[in-house]
């Protein structure tokens, strides 16, 4: 470009040496042919007309001349301005390399963590995998022994399927990790439902154990109830009527109307109390008018039912005899048995 640049300021100074006159010196040169030639008018105007039209022809290439000198002036400036701006250029192109090389390393920065988070969620992937197994061994060792071998399957698959993960994920491909979210998702979800329906067991199991501590709560409240009782008899408190079937020492109800067999009074006091009789007479006595203790040590028999029960014992006796003595008439055990009806109803 330079070369042609150069050709062409050459080719058009000479153009211009050539053709550009000034106007005072064609006017000399008429004057001189004038001078050494007589013209007539004719001529002279023909004469004047060429000039004026040489002088025109002239003007109008001094124009194209001083155009032409404007173009190279300003090729000239671009070629200065470019070649000035060379450098520039380089700097340019010379910060474009180092963005590039910016942007490059930006980029393996950004793989770097990709990679490194990738990592980190294998990581956290085969921990929560490993809680898993910590937890179905703790639960099974408490009382499950035979699914050991499930287990054992289960945490193989757990391990070879975190070992598909890392190789899946090597491979870059976004379907084999969806397909794996799924289904880590789906063994969160099942694990999730296993322990809801084993904390629903251990719910029920809970309150069962509550009703039973209820039950032995309750059997101890009464067994205190009755200590309470024995202590109220034991200190002796007011007692108008008192049962004493089987030695059980039970305050009886004074809303009963219970008369003494002796004095025929229902009244009572802690020094004069109603003792009811253990036999079948349905009867009740002073203490004071019987002579006995308030509250006796042994069970209580009114005289009749003390008579009534030796009688009993004397007649068993009497038949237990019979039957070892072989050697006994009819007449005899008939005479026996005819005595013991009477003695009953004479009793």
């Amino acid at each position: 470009q330079s070369q042609s640049q150069s050709q062409s300021q050459t080719q058009s100074q000479s153009q211009t040496q050539t053709q550009i006159q000034t106007p005072t010196q064609i006017q000399t040169q008429v004057q001189m042919q004038a001078q050494l030639q007589p013209q007539t008018k004719l001529q002279t105007q023909v004469e004047t007309t060429q000039i004026q039209v040489q002088t025109q022809n002239r003007k109008d290439n001094g124009e194209q001349v001083q155009r032409e000198k404007v173009m190279n002036t300003e090729v000239d400036e671009e070629e200065e301005d470019y070649n000035s701006n060379d450098g520039d250029d380089d700097e340019e192109i010379e910060m474009v390399a180092v963005s590039l090389d910016e942007a490059n390393q930006e980029k393996e920065k950004e793989k770097e963590k990709q990679k490194q988070k990738e990592k980190e969620k294998e990581k956290e992937n085969n921990n929560e995998n490993d809680k898993e197994n910590e937890k179905e061994k703790k639960k099974e060792e408490k009382g499950k022994g035979k699914d050991k071998d499930k287990d054992k399957e289960k945490k193989n698959k757990g391990r070879h399927k975190s070992k598909s993960k890392s190789k899946n994920k090597n491979k870059g491909k976004s379907e084999i990790e969806d397909k794996d979210k799924k289904k880590f998702t789906k063994k969160k979800k099942e694990m999730i439902e296993k322990e809801k329906e084993k904390e629903k067991e251990k719910e029920i199991e809970i309150e069962k154990e509550k009703e039973i501590e209820k039950e032995k709560e309750e059997e101890i409240e009464k067994e205190k109830e009755k200590e309470k009782e024995k202590e109220k008899r034991e200190e002796k408190t007011p007692q108008y009527h008192l049962d004493f079937y089987g030695l059980d020492n039970k305050l009886y109800d004074p809303s009963v109307e219970w008369k003494c067999g002796v004095c025929f009074s229902m009244d009572g006091d802690d020094t004069n109390v109603l003792v009811v009789c253990d036999g079948n007479c349905n009867r009740a006595y002073h203490n004071t008018c019987y002579d006995i203790a308030p509250i006796p040590k042994d069970q209580f028999y009114c005289h009749f039912c003390r008579y009534f029960q030796e009688k009993q014992k004397q007649i068993q006796s009497d038949q237990s005899a019979l039957i070892s003595t072989p050697l006994l008439t009819k007449t005899n055990h008939t005479m026996n048995i005819t005595i013991s009806i009477m003695t009953i109803t004479t009793i």
